[in-house]
């Protein structure tokens, strides 16, 4: 943005909200484009569930369940494991349910719980 350039990163773009402002307030000085990159988010499959939403297909949403997983060797010097690496559930495949649940209630979630196996 420093260059003028509009910028798509991949997620995570920070670590936290208190990384993430600076950028929000650089992109809006230039009037530059700054978003991550959730692909998920533009699926057809999203759109779909938004229509179905909307016209009431559904009913009314009260809980969502959401998993999304895999199995990876334990290493903790590993980025996935490695905190000093910005490592964790969170900043990796954990904010895909979080994604979708917020997509579909329209609002943030009351609780999030997290289960480790």
């Amino acid at each position: 943005m420093t260059h003028g350039k509009h910028v798509l990163c991949e997620k995570p773009i920070t670590v936290n909200a208190d990384e993430f402002k600076p950028l929000v307030k650089l992109a809006e000085k230039k009037g530059l484009f700054l978003m991550e990159a959730m692909w998920s988010r533009f699926l057809p499959a999203f759109k779909k569930l938004r229509e179905w939403i909307d016209e009431g297909k559904l009913g009314a949403v009260k809980r969502i369940e959401a998993d999304f997983s895999f199995d990876f060797p334990y290493d903790p010097q590993h980025r996935i494991f490695n905190p000093e690496l910005a490592g964790g559930a969170l900043l990796d495949i954990g904010i895909y349910p979080i994604t979708l649940a917020i997509f579909v209630m329209g609002r943030k979630p009351d609780e999030i719980v997290s289960l480790h196996r």
